[in-house]
């Protein structure tokens, strides 16, 4: 042996001893792939850092071609080589090599790259080569047939899809450069070039990318490059052969530390080197084209194979030598391990089956057990039959139980066997039983003591029978046999393992069994306690359940399995109290300070969310004097406390009722009476006790009356109404009473319960609403509803008469600059005093009323001719320009009427609308020609009526658009479209000017349809430009009962399918009454399903603002623009407009707020939660071009975004800082001559609206006294300066008012500033 170890050390010798001499120079090789002088500037760099890191050593830079590199490598002219994949894979075939040292890391946009592939390109106008399938017969040009990304891998993408590469011209240039050079030249249809080479002539600024076209382009998350094909393994850098270890490592160590941002790594482009990587695929690649060096078997000659491999020769030699050696010093040792092996083997097929069995004996039969031990201990023994039996040497009995499946089948055929079979008359088989020992027969034929087989029985050789003992008693008899050759002990000692087990199981098996039958009787009867009942066990001071009963789900809503084995607290939602009672309870049994105890808890269900009550009592079990758990009883007592609980809240109902309760016999006597009836009749109880209710009787109902109201109680059990009964004083009131009949079993009155309420309050508030729903509030006139039906009803009267009716349309001119003037209560005063003037101008049976502000509408009948009616109208101008008295004020204004006059000979189908329509329009025109004066209506203007026809035909009538805009997001919304008249001579003409005329000429439905032309043409300009938004139109919505208009708008969008409903929305205007909301809020309905969209416009100023919220399904309301722009002057405004948004937003519906024309107005709106806005402050309205270059730069306050609204609180302060600052802006107009000095008639600080809001609501809301009062003093003083300008102003001394207007304005800011600081502060 030692001499063998000595010769492989003299052997191996040359293969493991290097040379320890080092040349002072290193030539680095590197590989040509562009032209020499960009190789050499490229990495020139790197091998002066090689020199720099390395000691002693000068690394020079040599550029090779591939093949010059290969033979520089072979003549042992380079020492180190980077060249590219493909090179790589030739060299080590011509040259010894070590293996690659390191894979180049190349640098892209920062990003280290240690893949690359080839690009396949061509001129972007050719356009004869699109896909790869285009290649085959084009000229091709390529750097050399060597390159790898700019060659082999490209040929290798085009052959994996099939295409014959072999069809394609390919020349070479070279280098790559040459190769775009030669593209782009026009001298090749298409070029390979390597990864990365693109790039760098477009970062060079030779190239522009969009010259060129990237054929088969791929996409690499992970490779930020152009690319056309797979990815394979960048350069390799490889150290040759004869360099010492040391310097070797010292290179490795210095490619490994080059940084990317080292100077370099910068020069040649490259973010350093990794580990090699795996160039496996490269060479598959190469192989499968049959590529060099794979394109043919070399033939080695032995001389050649001697001379490049002699020194690995003699080590394979000499390992074998040393293997047979090995082989042959541990035969024996190997023959002994085998034999081991084989044992553990066995042992841990009987661990197997041992461990089997518990599992197996869970999910089967007691038989099916048995047959499974059997066949498993006949594989473990090699035997063909077995059989394991029970025994009762009791009885002396053996019951044959189970046999294995292979002895059935295949030798045991006994028919008509006895299970029970006495031992004494078994054969052999049995002897193990007699003898209380395991009998091993191996030759069953010479066995003397054999007693025969019975017909059918199996044949036997060989066997083992096996008793299994208990208690000295034999209980299992097993037996195995015809194993093919002799048993072992180790198969008994098997068989007598796995059969102890098998008894154990079984045993184990039947007690469990025993135990569960005799739980599931004892579970049974808890189960059967009922669902109100349910007994428990837990473990005591953790509370884990142990056990619960069925009772669980029915009271607790939760299964078994999902509170067992947890803290009783834990799965149920207990109310707090509860778990703390409890706990209490449970600590008192585990202390011994209560053997058991009881008490009642609460919980709610998880499913019903039912809040239920139990009584629970429970008791400690202790053995031992340990206490092993606590078990009780659970009692759902959640409807006996409830009925307890009712029967308290009825009597205290009873008493406490808000309705008089009276209980009566059934034969109408009174047994009981609450409170609540002493308080509306006046008699106590015990007055009542006994007596008739027609105690109550006030004669007001007949006898009729009361036959009806006992023949309900008889027949149907309950009458309900209203009755006129006396109180003990005497008095008559009216009362709600319900009486009910509660029957007996027999269904025959046994009780009569009577509910009654004094209805005094309700019915004089009926009376009232009546009232205030046809009356104006404050000239007690009719208003626009009770006026619409006496019109209707006087339409109605002249149809079979001669008589005709006046329509008079009432407007007071000047009446604004009395109420700016004067304020708002000289303004109701004069409009009550005209009231009474116009009421004393006509007859009792016509009709004065006012339909809103400063409008009246008189409603005059009974007159044949026109002229009957004009001294009427003559007496009305008078009365309103008569003088007005107010507070030693003179008042005075003027009326313009509009007139129109009707009759049966005029057109029949005319509602009272339409006649107010004309009125009103005629009152226009009254207003436009001058003022002070009555116009009558023209029933036939054919010329007017003709110009409207002609507009419409020529196109003058245009869409101007005003954008509505999210202010808060900055996003444009949609576009109200405005309709103008462009006039031919005239100019553009307002709406106000025409629209009245349109309608007077019954034109309103043929404008509408026009209209919406309009508006679905301009939709589609909107679309064509890209911009996703939608158009608004206003409609009078009484239109929408109108079949051709409907008709008209469906068709429209069915002929333009580029526009969609959604785009349009129709807005109602809501100062129009429609006559029949429920017919349009189905018509509206139906569109809706078309997608088409609805808005109510100027909400808030009509008659009928809460009922078109509540019946029209409208998607947006629009506040008036009227309440916006005096939101700064009028503080009922702000309120009026967050109602709105409030009733609004109730219904769910989208809010607009039109008329913001300032800034101010948007911030404020923005403030309140109002969002949508519309107005001048973000555009005027535009026609389509201007509204075209407004949505291209919309110049949206970036401001307005960050305004939020605030919250209740503070819109009641600043309602305050805006009604004040209203008052000085009413000051201000006084000083500066815009406004007489007599309109100011609050001077007090008292008086004033602040002041009066600061004494009421302010109080409540200013908590700290110190505050208020402080507030109070300011006000005083700011009220004080104002009196003082006021005083000057009246001196006529105008400069130094305007010197005391500019204190009072900076006062007035600082007291706002202080105002909401301090009542704001947190």
């Amino acid at each position: 042996m030692k001499y063998f170890v000595t010769l492989l050390i003299l052997i191996l010798a040359p293969v493991f001893t290097q040379a320890v001499s080092a040349s002072q120079k290193l030539v680095l090789g590197v590989y040509q792939y562009q032209s020499i002088e960009s190789v050499q500037n490229q990495y020139q760099a790197l091998a002066d850092y090689l020199s720099d890191t390395l000691p002693n050593h000068q690394v020079e830079l040599k550029v090779y071609s591939s093949e010059a590199l290969i033979e520089a490598a072979r003549r042992k002219q380079v020492d180190l080589v980077l060249t590219n994949p493909n090179s790589f894979e030739i060299l080590r075939t011509e040259v010894l090599l070590n293996g690659i040292t390191a894979t180049q890391q190349t640098l892209f946009n920062n990003q280290a790259l240690d893949s690359l592939g080839g690009v396949i390109f061509t001129r972007n106008n050719a356009s004869t080569i699109q896909t790869l399938n285009d290649l085959p017969g084009k000229n091709i040009a390529i750097p050399t047939l060597n390159n790898t990304g700019a060659y082999r891998v490209p040929i290798y993408e085009i052959f994996k899809q099939g295409i014959d590469y072999k069809q394609i011209h390919f020349n070479e240039m070279g280098n790559n450069d040459a190769v775009i050079e030669a593209v782009l030249s026009n001298k090749a249809d298409a070029g390979f070039v390597r990864t990365g080479i693109i790039e760098k002539w477009v970062a060079a600024g030779k190239l522009k990318l969009d010259q060129l076209r990237i054929i088969n382009q791929k996409t690499d998350r992970a490779f930020p490059q152009l690319l056309s094909t797979s990815l394979y393994p960048e350069w390799p850098f490889i150290i040759l052969p004869g360099l010492d270890d040391d310097l070797k490592r010292d290179i490795t160590v210095a490619l490994f530390s080059l940084k990317a941002d080292s100077p370099a790594a910068k020069q040649a482009g490259i973010a350093g080197f990794v580990a090699p990587l795996d160039y496996k695929p490269l060479e598959d690649l190469l192989r499968e084209l049959k590529l060099p060096p794979y394109d043919i078997q070399d033939k080695i000659t032995f001389e050649e194979l001697w001379q490049q491999y002699h020194l690995l020769i003699i080590g394979i030699t000499i390992a074998i030598l040393i293997f047979i050696i090995l082989l042959t010093v541990s035969h024996k040792r190997l023959r002994t391990i085998q034999r081991q092996q084989h044992t553990l083997n066995r042992q841990n097929q009987i661990d197997e089956v041992l461990l089997t069995l518990p599992k197996f004996a869970e999910e089967h039969t007691e038989p099916d057990l048995m047959q499974y031990a059997m066949e498993r201990i006949e594989e473990l023994t090699d035997s063909e039959i077995s059989f394991i039996h029970f025994i009762d040497e009791a009885k002396q009995e053996i019951n044959l139980v189970a046999w294995s499946h292979n002895t059935l089948k295949n030798y045991c055929h006994v028919a008509n066997y006895d299970s029970h079979y006495p031992i004494s008359e078994a054969g052999v088989w049995a002897e193990a039983a007699r003898q209380k020992k395991v009998v091993m027969i191996n030759d069953y034929v010479t066995y003397q003591h054999k007693q025969g087989l019975p017909e059918g029985h199996a044949p036997l050789n060989r066997m083992i029978s096996l008793p299994v003992l208990e208690k000295d008693q034999v209980v299992l008899l097993a037996g195995i046999g015809n194993k093919k050759s002799d048993y072992s002990q180790q198969d008994s000692d098997t068989c007598q393992l796995i059969c102890n087990e098998l008894w154990h199981l079984i045993k184990e098996r039947r007690s469990l069994h025993k135990i569960e039958s005799q739980k599931t009787q004892f579970e049974r009867l808890l189960d059967d306690l009922g669902n109100n009942h349910l007994v428990y066990s837990h473990n005591g001071a953790e509370g884990i359940l142990n056990y619960v009963s069925a009772g669980v789900v029915d009271i607790f809503e939760i299964s078994i399995d999902e509170i067992l084995h947890r803290p009783w607290f834990e799965k149920i939602n207990w109310l707090p109290s509860s778990i703390q009672e409890g706990k209490k309870s449970v600590e008192k049994i585990i202390t011994g300070e209560e053997p058991n105890n009881s008490l009642v808890l609460h919980f709610i269900t998880p499913k019903s969310q039912q809040l239920k009550t139990i009584l629970i009592q429970q008791h400690g079990v202790h053995q031992e004097g340990e206490l092993i758990s606590i078990d009780g009883l659970v009692t759902d007592i959640t409807q006996q406390v409830a009925s307890e609980k009712h029967l308290k809240q009825a009597a205290t109902v009873f008493e406490s009722a808000n309705e008089g309760i009276l209980i009566c016999d059934k034969n109408n006597q009174i047994l009981r009476a609450n409170k609540r009836v002493t308080e509306i009749t006046g008699y106590q109880e015990e007055e009542l006790l006994g007596k008739d209710p027609n105690i109550f009787n006030s004669g007001q109902q007949d006898d009729d009356f009361y036959k009806s109201l006992w023949n309900s109680l008889s027949t149907q059990g309950i009458w309900e109404g209203e009755i006129w009964n006396r109180r003990k004083n005497g008095d008559v009131y009216p009362q709600s009473l319900k009486i009910s009949t509660v029957f007996d079993s027999q269904n025959q009155p046994e009780y009569y319960i009577a509910l009654l309420s004094d209805i005094t309050y309700e019915k004089e508030h009926q009376l009232q609403l009546e009232k205030m729903a046809h009356y104006d509030a404050l000239t007690e006139l009719p208003n626009r509803f009770l006026l619409s039906d006496r019109i209707t009803q006087a339409i109605a009267n002249i149809q079979r008469s001669e008589e005709m009716i006046a329509l008079m349309f009432i407007d007071l001119d000047g009446f604004k600059q009395i109420n700016d003037n004067y304020g708002h209560q000289a303004g109701d005063f004069l409009l009550k005093t005209i009231a009474n003037r116009f009421l004393d101008t006509i007859r009792e049976s016509d009709t004065v009323s006012r339909i809103g502000g400063d409008e009246f509408v008189i409603l005059v009948t009974g007159n044949k001719y026109q002229h009957e009616f004009q001294g009427i109208e003559a007496r009305l101008l008078a009365n309103a320009s008569d003088e007005v008295s107010y507070e030693n004020h003179s008042l005075q204004v003027s009326c313009s009427i509009g007139v129109v006059y009707y009759n049966h000979n005029y057109p029949d189908k005319i509602g009272s609308e339409q006649l107010l329509r004309y009125a009103d329009q005629t009152m226009y025109e009254a207003k436009q020609q001058g003022k002070n004066r009555v116009v009558h209506y023209e029933w036939n203007n054919l010329d007017g009526k003709q110009e409207l026809l002609s507009a419409m035909l020529n196109k003058e009538f245009e869409l101007y658009y005003q954008p509505k805009v999210n202010c808060k997001t900055g996003q444009t919304l949609s576009l109200e479209g405005l309709i103008r008249w462009i006039h031919p001579q005239h100019g553009l003409i307002p709406p106000i000017d025409f629209l009245n005329k349109i309608q007077q000429f019954d034109l309103m439905d043929t404008f509408s349809e026009y209209v919406l032309e309009q508006g679905v043409q301009s939709l589609k300009k909107i679309n064509a430009k890209g911009y996703q938004l939608g158009v608004s139109l206003n409609i009078e919505g009484s239109i929408l009962l109108n079949q051709s208009f409907r008709n008209k708008l469906l068709q429209l969008f069915a002929d333009n399918p580029d526009v969609l409903p959604e785009q349009l929305t129709l807005e109602l205007l809501e100062s129009s009454a429609l006559e029949d909301v429920h017919k349009i809020a189905r018509q509206i309905t139906q569109l809706q399903t078309e997608g088409f969209k609805f808005a109510i416009d100027d909400f808030g100023t009509g008659h009928a603002s809460l009922n078109y919220l509540k019946n029209l399904p409208v998607d947006e309301v629009k506040i008036d623009q009227e309440f916006i722009r005096e939101i700064f002057s009028e503080t009922n405004s702000l309120s009026i407009i967050e109602a709105i948004k409030s009733m609004a937003e109730a219904f769910n519906l989208t809010v607009v707020a039109e008329g913001a024309e300032t800034e101010k107005h948007i911030e404020l709106l923005l403030q309140l939660g109002i969002e949508s806005i519309q107005g001048y402050a973000i555009a005027k309205p535009m026609n389509q071009e201007q509204v075209f270059e407004w949505l291209n730069n919309p110049n949206i306050n970036p401001k307005w975004q960050t305004i939020i609204e605030i919250n209740g609180l503070e819109k009641r302060i600043l309602k305050a800082q805006l009604a004040h600052s209203a008052w000085i802006d009413r000051i201000e107009s006084v000083v500066t001559g815009n406004l007489d000095i007599e309109s100011i008639n609050d001077l007090s600080h008292t008086q004033c609206e602040f002041g009066l809001w600061l004494h009421s609501k302010g109080s409540q809301i200013i908590k700290n006294k110190s505050v208020f009062e402080q507030i109070n003093i300011l006000h005083q003083e700011i009220h004080s300066i104002a009196h003082q300008a006021i005083q000057s102003l009246e001196l006529d001394d105008k400069a130094e008012a305007q010197r005391v207007l500019a204190v009072l304005k900076g006062k007035s800011v600082a007291f706002c500033d202080y105002l909401r600081d301090s009542t704001l502060q947190k």
